[in-house]
Parts: C-alpha cells; sequence; structure tokens
C-alpha cells in the first residue's frame, strides 16, 4: 500500500512539531549536560519533518510514518540503554545527576566478576 500525499504530509508535519517541542522543552528545563542530547534528537525529529515535506509527493513506497516511528523506537530504545550504562559506571554510593556518564568507574563489574557464584565465573570464561 502506498501512502497518500496527505498522510506523508501530516507524519512530516507531526514529526516536526514533535522535533520543535523536545528542542523547546530540552533547552527551557533540562541541565546542562544532558541538553545536547534534547537537541540531536530534535533536530533530527525536525530535519525528517522537513524532509518528508520536501518528498511528500514523490511515488516511493516508504511512508514519513514508517520513519516517525523507527525514530521514536530508537529514542526510546537508546535512552534507557544509556541511563542504564550511567547507572552501572557511576562510582558506589554516587546517584547520578545526568543521563550521559559525568564519572565512569568499571568497579562494579569488577566487583560482580571477582565475587560472583561459581556459574558466572564459568559463564565468562
Amino acid at each position: 500500500m502506498t501512502p497518500s500525499v496527505l498522510s506523508r504530509l501530516w507524519a512530516s508535519g507531526l514529526s516536526f512539531a514533535l522535533g520543535f517541542g523536545v528542542g523547546t522543552f530540552g533547552i527551557v528545563t533540562v541541565a546542562r549536560p544532558d541538553l545536547w542530547l534534547w537537541i540531536v534528537v530534535a533536530v533530527v525529529l525536525m530535519a525528517t519533518g522537513a524532509a518528508g515535506v520536501l518528498f511528500a509527493d514523490t511515488p516511493r513506497p516508504v511512508s514519513f510514518w514508517a520513519v516517525l516511528g523507527v525514530e521514536i523506537f530508537a529514542v526510546f530504545t537508546l535512552v534507557p540503554l544509556l541511563w542504564t550504562f550511567t547507572v552501572a559506571t557511576t562510582p558506589a554510593g554516587v546517584t547520578p545527576q545526568t543521563l550521559w556518564p559525568q564519572d565512569v568507574s568499571w568497579q562494579a563489574f569488577d566487583d560482580a566478576f571477582s565475587s560472583a557464584p561459581s556459574g558466572m565465573l564459568r559463564a565468562h570464561r
């Protein structure tokens, strides 16, 4: 099924508006170390929206709804993975304050492998 020009324009407009909202929210409320992440996401969404308007009347079978869905999926997948990495590499006794890791410590991984039960050590070798 080939998407219509109108559906592509709606998807492009939604992508651009979502990017504008993410960027505005990031600039107004997000602290400095994580601000770049919000701006990158906003720029990608807004660029996709702008490109969607330019290519809305082409006969290509890929819908910009699909592209927007992939972008949202990537954000909702990569941000939690980044947060997990930040929490895992934060030194013991310190609560991470930003999404991006500030002081990376691999001590938690060393402790896990050095004091692990024999099954974990066997899996590691």
